[in-house]
């Protein structure tokens, strides 16, 4: 696999804008099981048969020795704190990925722990994505930024086990104020860097299943490249990952302004780059014809020849239809309900794989 970016073409003005483009943490809170009890079960006490509210529990009790501790096991209907193997189909619960999201009950429990929350957090009936970020001095991504891609994922439509719908992106810093450094022109120069800067600072069970971002300055060889997910087959899934050039949107954006509507800012382009290349790390390739058409409301579309279709991407201008993806009374970017649909969380790049599936760029929409 060589870089995937997107192209962005969008005319203002009479000259042509050739734009490639490519998530501190979201914590998605949710309710913990064992309704309004504020006392521990003991004896004589008859609570019922729910577990105890889970601010009463020892945090260290782990009943039936799964390594799950019974205050992470009791928020959720598919594990019991008293059976090692709650659905007895021989795989430990610790081990388990009942919500296919490529992240046992174990990583996502050492992920509640690196974010110092039990109550909230990845959960074995959500889809979750684990994001390691690092950037370059000047280039650390803003917290309305980050809140705006996990929104953007959040927001995919896809079902959950819990019966929620969306992908919970958790984001881990890393690596503040690197160096600046441009990015080389050689894929393999790319690759090495994001090896380099893998996990230094972060620890447990969940490292390993993290996505790989770095927001960095400029890549000089490419300058209307605001992004790129690189990988290659014969590389491991550590030397693949999203490079996102901030410094290279900064000499692109604003664009495409009055008469229509306001211009689409750096902060807008940073945004949808973002979205986009991660979306790349789930296998996602762009929006082209396959599917009859380009569709303009998609985030993974590219073929954008207009400030209109630039703006429909970006704010889903004219589109009330959430399936197509950005809706007008939203206005920001979102996926389309194809997209979705071909989203691989067993697959993805920088963790399991180092390339793109569907002939080395991904599964079209």
């Amino acid at each position: 696999m060589a870089a995937c970016s997107e192209s962005v073409t969008a005319r203002d003005g009479g000259s042509e804008l050739g734009v490639r483009e490519g998530g501190v943490k979201d914590t998605r809170v949710g309710d913990t099981r064992g309704g309004d009890r504020g006392v521990a079960d003991g004896p004589g006490a008859d609570l019922g048969d729910g577990p105890p509210a889970a601010d009463t529990i020892d945090p260290t009790l782990d009943s039936d020795g799964d390594g799950l501790p019974d205050v992470f096991e009791n928020q959720f209907a598919s594990l019991d704190a008293h059976k090692a193997d709650s659905d007895g189909d021989g795989i430990g619960d610790a081990d388990e990925d009942d919500d296919k999201d490529g992240l046992t009950a174990a990583e996502e429990l050492a992920a509640r722990v690196a974010l110092g929350t039990m109550q909230s957090g990845p959960g074995p009936e959500t889809r979750d994505l684990l994001v390691e970020v690092d950037y370059q001095v000047g280039r650390a991504p803003s917290k309305a930024l980050l809140d705006g891609v996990a929104a953007a994922y959040r927001a995919v439509d896809l079902v959950n086990i819990d019966g929620s719908r969306g992908v919970n992106v958790y984001f881990f810093i890393d690596e503040r104020d690197l160096p600046v450094a441009n990015m080389p022109s050689s894929l393999g120069g790319r690759g090495d860097y994001l090896r380099n800067h893998g996990p230094k600072n972060l620890k447990g069970a969940h490292v390993a299943k993290m996505l790989h971002l770095i927001f960095a300055s400029e890549r000089p060889d490419a300058s209307s490249r605001g992004g790129e997910t690189v990988g290659e087959s014969q590389r491991p899934p550590a030397d693949a990952g999203v490079l996102i050039y901030g410094g290279n949107l900064d000499k692109i954006f604003p664009v495409c302004g009055a008469p229509s509507s306001a211009a689409v800012s750096v902060d807008e382009a940073l945004l949808s780059t973002t979205i986009h290349e991660l979306g790349h790390t789930l296998q996602l390739g762009h929006d082209t014809s396959v599917g009859g058409g380009v569709n303009p409301y998609n985030i993974m579309a590219t073929s954008l020849p207009t400030c209109d279709d630039l703006k429909k991407r970006t704010r889903g201008v004219g589109n009330t239809n959430p399936a197509l993806g950005a809706i007008e009374s939203v206005g920001a970017p979102r996926f389309s309900t194809a997209a979705a649909k071909l989203m691989r969380f067993d697959k993805k790049l920088s963790v399991e794989v180092s390339q793109l599936d569907d002939g080395d760029d991904g599964y079209e929409m």
